[in-house]
């Protein structure tokens, strides 16, 4: 009865994939100089196995990865998934469609993506190692050991979704509730369910992945999950050109910045939601940009806007579920607010530093909530929380901070959850009428 189950859960998720015939083949015989035998005893697979493959054939995952590894080494890439490119995504065109079937490319090896690479880039020498040219983005194979990926389930995405979710880029990170929906077993049926214990994260990230490239399959469970029907609409919902062009400018942005031994503050984000929204995202999935937040941290000569962009950066980081990048990034934290914490605040230049030091280590978890309260308290009468949020959010209306407030305290981040006590007290803050309109936004969307 157990294998039974087991056979029919499996069947559940893709257990083969294809690959890219003609550029498969030119790597095997063109670039490496290997007939199929070759290939087939270098991937310890079966030389019927590779001979599909090159046919178009789909032939199983584990298989694939086999025949991927073997090609990677031999030309030297032996670290993760590399990315090349990045492209306007294909919304479905309506309803729960399939957005994985409907885009060709997302079909293609990885294989595909490291040739066209290799054959196109060259690096030069000022360390700009990119160009932008019919819609992509290249990166160069040199730069492979800082483009690891981890898998995250509050960021189900891997490095080829990043072409792919262009311009929805922001709206990929994972709410509580969603998790919460996800992780209950009784969403689900027993076929796609391995056992009665908690999920590991692991399963969360695969589910997720599953759900989020194939909507149309999950149809009856994401109808009876309401926040995860709605991220799921909200990210295959149109997006705008200026989205587009701005996470492409903050990506390249972001990637010549890791290059950089020294990043020059150009390349860093400034202390607005738009920067600051893209760069959470990328900061979560490369795993190596905790050693640039380490490197500018530190540097005092920065302007105030470029440290207090990489605070709120570092407290989305001290959330990860890897204790070895939390660990550093609540100790930039830390630090910054040791630098503030004995300040004594006079006008409303100091008081953005400050304010927003302690508030991202309360974030991080490095600061006592109620002493940040405290100072919010004090300084309430010269309205200076107002212009530093009107500047964050651009919008001198206040509709977009009270947007915000209302979804912290409502379905928040996991992020969220230890300035919890400050969202509120921003609510309360905020003029009524504000609150109860951003409130009937919120509501909508999740019943919508």
């Amino acid at each position: 009865m157990e294998q039974k189950k087991n056979s029919v859960r499996l069947r559940a998720y893709p257990t083969t994939r294809a690959v890219d015939p003609p550029t498969f083949k030119t790597l095997r015989a063109k670039t490496l100089g290997w007939n199929q035998v070759v290939l087939a005893e270098k991937a310890g697979v079966g030389v019927a196995t590779v001979g599909r493959a090159e046919n178009g054939e789909a032939i199983r995952i584990s298989k694939a990865q086999l025949i991927e590894t073997a090609i990677r080494k031999q030309l030297g890439w032996h670290i993760g998934p590399l990315f090349v490119g990045v492209e306007p995504a294909r919304p479905p065109e309506s309803g729960f469609s399939d957005p994985v079937q409907n885009s060709q490319e997302s079909q293609h090896s990885i294989l595909d993506a490291g040739l066209r690479m290799g054959a196109v880039l060259t690096v030069p020498s000022d360390g700009a190692a990119f160009r932008e040219g019919g819609g992509k983005l290249w990166f160069d194979r040199k730069s492979e050991t800082i483009w690891h990926t981890r898998r995250l389930m509050l960021l189900p995405i891997n490095p080829q979704d990043l072409r792919r979710y262009l311009g929805r880029l922001r709206r990929l990170e994972v709410r509580k509730a969603i998790l919460d929906e996800v992780e209950d077993a009784e969403n689900w049926p027993k076929m796609y369910v391995a056992h009665p214990e908690p999920l590991m994260s692991c399963e969360v990230y695969e589910r997720l992945c599953d759900v989020l490239s194939h909507p149309k399959k999950y149809r009856s469970i994401v109808s009876g999950c309401p926040a995860l029907r709605q991220w799921i609409k909200n990210i295959w919902s149109p997006v705008s050109a200026i989205d587009e062009d701005l996470e492409r400018q903050q990506l390249k942005n972001f990637y010549c910045a890791m290059r950089s031994e020294e990043p020059d503050e150009m390349f860093l984000p400034g202390f607005t939601y738009d920067e600051i929204s893209c760069w959470r995202v990328f900061v979560q999935a490369f795993p190596a940009a905790i050693e640039l937040l380490e490197k500018v941290a530190g540097r005092t000569n920065l302007p105030n806007e470029r440290r207090m962009a990489i605070s709120l950066l570092s407290s989305a980081l001290a959330k990860a579920d890897d204790p070895r990048i939390s660990s550093r990034a609540a100790a930039i934290n830390a630090f910054l607010a040791r630098e503030v914490v004995a300040s004594t605040v006079s006008n409303y230049q100091k008081y953005e530093v400050v304010r927003q030091f302690l508030y991202a280590a309360v974030e991080a978890g490095e600061f006592p909530v109620e002493r940040m309260l405290d100072f919010l308290h004090r300084h309430a009468e010269k309205k200076w929380e107002f212009i530093l949020l009107r500047k964050y959010y651009r919008d001198p209306t206040d509709r977009l901070f009270a947007l915000s407030i209302v979804n912290k305290c409502e379905q928040p981040l996991p992020r969220n959850e230890t300035a919890k006590g400050i969202s509120e007290y921003h609510r309360e803050l905020l003029p009524r009428s504000l609150v109860d309109q951003a409130q009937r936004i919120v509501r909508k969307t999740i019943h919508a």
